[in-house]
């Protein structure tokens, strides 16, 4: 008895070893066949709409999303740059201003070069008359004085039409998008 019972044993593996069949399986459909007869599959294309569809509702803009502008000078918007749902980035020009506040800042901008330009001369002239005996430091150093002063101005002048996004090529203020919007 004790030399049968691990033929069994073996016998009982060998039999447990053999592969199972798959059963087949069948796919159903849950529509009808009135349904499926009406029913054509197509290769998908790009198209244009042909029918909308109509909604009621409020549109409102988020205001997380949204920008405020209040612009530093008066003036004429002669360009816009985006319509109303477009998408803008950071540093984008967004519209034109016209403004007698640029034309004065490029007029004295202007006239500041000008002056500039005749004190450095005067300078020079001066410095000469200076390393020749016939005029005072204090007299060069006021000279000097003065030059400093005009690129003062100049370098303030500067500044304030860079303030407005000033385009002095165009004549006008460029306002442009101040931070990124997502």
């Amino acid at each position: 008895m004790q030399r049968i019972f691990p033929l069994y044993i073996i016998i009982a593996l060998m039999a447990g070893c053999k592969e199972k069949e798959a059963a087949p399986v069948t796919r159903q459909f849950c529509l009808d066949k009135d349904l499926k007869s009406k029913i054509s599959i197509e290769e998908a294309k790009t198209e244009p709409v042909t029918t909308g569809v109509h909604l009621m509702g409020n549109v409102e803009a988020n205001a997380d999303k949204q920008v405020t502008y209040s612009s530093l000078t008066n003036g004429v918007v002669n360009n816009v740059f985006f319509s109303l749902g477009d998408k803008v980035q950071k540093g984008q020009v967004l519209a034109e201003v016209k403004s007698a506040e640029l034309n004065s800042l490029q007029s004295e901008s202007g006239s500041i070069v000008q002056q500039i330009r005749i004190a450095e001369r005067k300078l020079e002239s001066l410095k000469d008359l200076y390393t020749d005996g016939m005029l005072s430091a204090k007299e060069l150093q006021e000279a000097q004085s003065e030059l400093d002063i005009l690129k003062s101005e100049q370098r303030k002048t500067s500044a304030n039409m860079s303030l407005y996004n000033a385009s002095a090529s165009k004549g006008v203020f460029q306002v442009k998008l101040p931070q990124a919007v997502s």
